[in-house]
C-alpha cells in the first residue's frame, strides 16, 4: 500500500522544486483529500491552496502546498512541504545494511532541497521502532510504544541532528490509538497465533513548529483492509505567526569611527589612502557622468575608512552565559525531564525542590555577572577625560535595543508582521508628506548653465568641518566624520561634483532620506499619529545645505523681524523668556493689563507649500542660491525603515521643508515671516504711547505670541495663515493676562515668572 510509482523525472539534490519538478500540479478549493497513492498518507485541505506533487525515488516523494492565498501577510510564497517516506524493513536491512544508509542519505538530500523557508513535515512508514523515551531523548514525547531497534536508532539520529519532533508520541491516548501496525506471530511453544502491535508509522515536524500541534493519534477501522492504521496529526496554523522571514540582503559593516577620531595614526592612514584613491579616480574617469563620479568618490571614502579604521564588531547585547550557567541550565533541564517522567509524587516534590534551587542559583549568577558588566561601564565613565568620552560612556550604559514601533491596523488590532508595520507607517507618513493637490518642484529650471559663483574647496571645507560627530548617516551610509576629516583633494572633488550638478542638470541622488518612526513620549501605542518621524538625510546634502545657509544668511537676517528668535546667530529661547519677564515687570510698573495671545500651529514644518516658499525666496536671494534651494526642495524620496521588513515602500514628499539639515528651519522662518507680514496688516495698530513701547510679537520658530492691550482676533489670524497652508490649532490657543494683581492664564500651561 505504501509503494510509490511515478513515471516522471527524479529529484536532483540541487533542484528548485517549483521550477524544475512540476510533476503534478492542481488548485484546490473547499474541503478536499489528497493521498500519495497510499491510504496511509492523507492531507485534508480546507482552504485554497496550490498543490505540487514531486517524486524523489521509489521510497520518497514530496507534496508542496502553496498557501499564499490563505496567509497574505507577505509577498513571498508560503509553502508547507510534506515529505512522504517508505523506509526499508528490518529484514531488508539485515540482508543489505547499505540500503538503510542509502535511504537516509536520500532523505537528507530531499530535506536540504526543500529549503528553510517552509513548514516541513515528514510522514509515512519508516519501518522503525523508536521505543520508550530515554533520558537523553529530546525528539520523542512521553507516549511511544515498542522496543527500539536499529532502524529506530537511525530515525532518532536524524531527528536529533535536525531538531525534529515525533508528533504521535506526544499525546496520552490508549495503546490502540498509539500503535500503527498490526501483525501476527506463531508461538513456537504453543503453536497459537499471537497478535503483535508496533508503532512504526510516524508524522514528524520541526521542534520550532511543535507549538502548532494540537493532537496526534492512530485510527483503525478503515474500509480498505490493511495491517497499518491511519495516523493523524492536527496542526493549527494561524495568520501572522508564520513565515516571518528577514531580509536576505547582508548588512553593511559599520566603520569604527572611534578609531578614526581618537587615533592620529589611523587618521593619517585614512587621509593617505583617500588621496591615493581620489588621484586614481581623477586619472581614470575623466569622461564619467556626475552620478558615476560621486559613486566613485563614495567608494573611495568607504574603502579608505575600512582599511584604516576597520569595522565595528557585533555590538548587540548578547545573552548572559558562561560555563557555570550552561552547566546549571543543563542540570535544570535534566531535572525537568525527570519530573515529567516520574509517577512517584514524593520523588516529584524532591526533584522540584532541587530544580528550584538550581534555577535560583542561575538567576543569582546572572545577576552577579550583569553587575560586574555594569561596574565596568561605570568605571569607563569615571575614567572619561572629556565631555565626548563621557557622553559615549553614558550612552553605552543606557543602551537600549531599538524596537519597531507598535501600530494598529484599521480594525484596531496590533500588527506584528514587519511588512504590515512598514505598510501602515509608510502610508500614514505618505499622506502627511505628500499633497496631490500641490505641483511638484522641478530640480532644475532653464537651460543647463554654470553657477555665477561656483562652489569652492574652501566653502566645502568649512561646511564639512561644521558637521557634528556621532550622527546617524542616511541611505548613503557615509558618516559625517568621513567627510569632516577628509583631505583638501576630497574638498576639491566634492566642489567639482556639485558644480557639475548645476552645470549639467544631473542629480546625484541627494534628495533621498531614511524615515525612522519612534513613539512620542507619553502617547499610547498603536495609532500611527502617535509616532514621530526622524529623517536621516545623506551627509552630502547636509554639506550643501550648510554652504547655502552661509551664502544666504545676511539676506535672511535682513528679511526676518527682530521678534523671531529661532535658528538665528546669537539668539535663543532665553530671548523669549526674558521678554515675557520684562512684560510682567512692565505690567506691574505701569499698572496695566497686558494681553498675550499664543497660537499653536499643527505640524507647521510639514505643511509648507514649496512653490510659495520659492516665490518668497526669489525676492530675497541671488540667482545661484535660488537654483540651489530649488534643487534641495525638489521631490524628496522617503524610504521608511522597519527592522525585519522584506520589502520597501518608498514615496515622494512634495510638501514641507525636508527636516534633518540646518537649512530647513531657516527656510521655515522665512516662510512664516512672510505670512506674519500679512497678519500684521489685519491686526489693530498701537494707539497709545504705552502700547507703542511694547513688542507686538514674540516668536521662536513656529511658536508665536501676539502682545497688546487686547487679545487678537484668532479667527482672522487663522484665516490669513491658512492661505499659506499653515494650520492653527484653536484648541491649543493660549490667552495670558499680565497685571499688577497677578497673572491670569487660560488654555495654557502656567509659566512661572519671578
Amino acid at each position: 500500500m505504501q509503494r510509490l510509482v511515478f513515471k516522471k523525472p527524479t529529484l536532483k539534490s540541487s533542484a528548485v522544486f517549483a521550477k524544475d519538478f512540476d510533476v503534478k500540479s492542481s488548485s484546490c478549493n473547499n474541503k478536499i483529500a489528497l493521498a500519495f497513492q497510499t491510504i496511509k498518507f492523507l492531507v485534508i485541505l480546507t482552504n485554497y491552496v496550490h498543490v505540487l506533487l514531486l517524486k524523489v525515488n521509489d521510497r520518497i516523494c514530496v507534496l508542496q502546498l502553496d498557501v499564499s492565498e490563505t496567509f497574505k501577510n507577505e509577498d513571498k510564497i508560503k509553502l508547507i512541504s510534506i515529505i512522504n517516506v517508505y523506509g526499508p524493513t528490518s529484514q531488508k536491512v539485515e540482508k543489505d545494511p547499505d540500503e538503510l544508509d542509502s535511504f537516509y542519505k536520500s532523505l537528507n538530500e530531499t530535506i536540504n532541497c526543500v529549503g528553510k523557508n517552509t513548514i516541513l513535515i515528514l510522514a509515512g512508514d519508516f519501518n522503525a521502532k523508536i521505543g520508550q523515551k530515554q533520558k537523553t531523548d529530546t525528539c520523542i514525547g512521553s507516549f511511544s510504544k515498542g522496543k527500539r531497534n536499529n532502524n529506530g536508532e537511525k530515525l532518532l539520529e536524524l531527528c536529533e541532528d535536525r531538531d525534529y519532533f515525533i508528533t504521535n508520541s506526544a499525546f496520552n491516548h490508549p495503546s490502540r490509538h498509539i500503535t500503527t501496525w498490526t501483525g501476527q506471530l506463531k508461538d513456537k511453544d504453543t503453536g497459537k497465533v499471537v497478535s503483535i502491535f508496533n508503532q512504526i508509522d510516524f508524522i514528524i515536524c520541526q521542534k520550532r513548529h511543535k507549538h502548532l500541534l494540537t493532537n496526534a493519534r492512530s485510527y483503525a477501522g478503515t474500509l480498505t483492509n490493511s495491517d497499518h492504521r491511519l495516523v493523524k496529526s492536527t496542526f493549527k496554523f494561524e495568520k501572522g505567526k508564520l513565515w516571518h522571514t528577514k531580509k536576505n540582503t547582508p548588512k553593511t559593516p559599520k566603520i569604527n569611527l572611534a578609531n578614526l577620531t581618537s587615533s592620529k595614526v589611523c587618521l593619517d592612514q585614512y587621509k593617505t589612502g583617500l588621496n591615493e584613491r581620489l588621484i586614481t579616480i581623477e586619472q581614470d574617469n575623466n569622461n564619467s557622468t556626475v552620478s558615476d563620479s560621486w559613486t566613485n568618490v563614495q567608494q573611495a571614502i568607504k574603502e579608505s575608512a575600512k582599511a584604516s579604521a576597520g569595522v565595528n564588531t557585533c555590538n548587540k547585547q548578547k545573552r548572559t552565559a558562561n560555563d557555570t550557567i550552561s552547566e546549571l541550565s543543563n542540570r535544570q533541564k535534566d531535572l525537568r525531564l525527570q519530573i515529567q517522567n516520574t509517577d512517584n509524587e514524593e520523588r516529584k516534590i524532591k526533584l522540584r525542590n532541587e530544580r528550584n534551587r538550581v534555577l535560583h542559583t542561575i538567576r543569582k549568577t546572572i545577576l552577579e555577572q550583569r553587575n560586574e558588566e555594569l561596574e565596568k561601564k561605570v568605571q569607563k565613565i569615571n575614567e572619561a577625560n572629556s565631555d565626548n568620552a563621557m557622553f559615549k560612556a553614558v550612552k553605552l550604559l543606557n543602551q537600549k535595543h531599538y524596537e519597531n514601533p507598535s501600530v494598529e491596523d484599521s480594525s484596531g488590532k496590533l500588527v506584528i508582521n514587519p511588512n504590515q508595520t512598514l505598510e501602515i507607517v509608510a502610508d500614514f507618513f505618505k499622506e502627511k508628506f505628500q499633497n496631490k493637490d500641490l505641483a511638484s518642484i522641478a530640480s532644475f529650471q532653464g537651460i543647463p548653465r554654470k553657477l555665477n559663483k561656483p562652489f569652492t574647496s574652501e566653502e566645502v571645507r568649512k561646511s564639512l568641518e561644521s558637521l557634528k560627530n556621532n550622527r546617524a548617516p542616511g541611505g548613503d551610509e557615509i558618516s559625517g566624520e568621513l567627510l569632516k576629516y577628509g583631505t583638501p583633494l576630497l574638498h576639491k572633488s566634492i566642489a567639482n561634483i556639485l558644480n557639475r550638478v548645476f552645470e549639467e542638470h544631473e542629480t546625484i541622488n541627494i534628495n533621498s532620506g531614511e524615515l525612522i518612526a519612534i513613539p512620542k513620549p507619553g502617547k499610547p501605542k498603536g495609532p500611527p499619529k502617535n509616532l514621530r518621524p526622524i529623517t536621516l538625510l545623506n551627509t552630502i546634502r547636509k554639506a550643501l545645505s550648510i554652504i547655502t545657509l552661509h551664502r544666504i544668511r545676511p539676506n535672511i537676517e535682513e528679511y526676518l523681524s527682530h521678534s523671531q528668535s529661532g535658528f538665528r546667530p546669537e539668539r535663543s529661547t532665553s530671548d523669549v523668556a526674558w521678554t515675557h519677564k520684562w512684560l510682567a515687570a512692565k505690567a506691574k510698573k505701569e499698572d496695566v493689563e497686558i494681553k498675550i495671545t499664543g497660537i499653536d500651529m499643527s505640524a507647521a514644518f510639514d505643511t509648507i507649500d514649496r512653490q510659495i516658499l520659492l516665490d518668497i525666496i526669489e525676492r530675497i536671494v541671488e540667482e545661484d542660491e535660488l537654483r540651489i534651494i530649488r534643487f534641495l526642495l525638489s521631490d524628496t524620496v522617503i524610504n521608511t525603515r522597519i527592522n525585519g521588513a522584506t520589502k520597501e515602500r518608498p514615496f515622494v514628499s512634495n510638501i514641507g521643508t525636508p527636516q534633518g539639515d540646518s537649512l530647513s528651519p531657516v527656510l521655515f522662518s522665512v516662510y512664516l515671516e512672510n505670512a506674519l507680514k500679512e497678519v500684521r496688516t489685519i491686526l489693530p495698530r498701537p494707539t497709545n504711547k504705552l502700547e507703542k513701547t511694547l513688542p507686538t510679537e514674540i516668536a521662536y520658530a513656529d511658536d508665536v505670541d501676539f502682545v497688546g492691550l487686547n487679545f487678537v482676533d484668532t479667527e482672522e489670524v487663522q484665516n490669513t495663515l491658512h492661505k499659506y497652508n499653515l494650520l492653527v490649532n484653536i484648541d491649543k490657543t493660549e490667552f495670558t493676562t499680565l497685571s499688577r494683581a497677578g497673572t491670569e492664564y487660560k488654555n495654557t500651561k502656567k509659566l512661572e515668572l519671578s
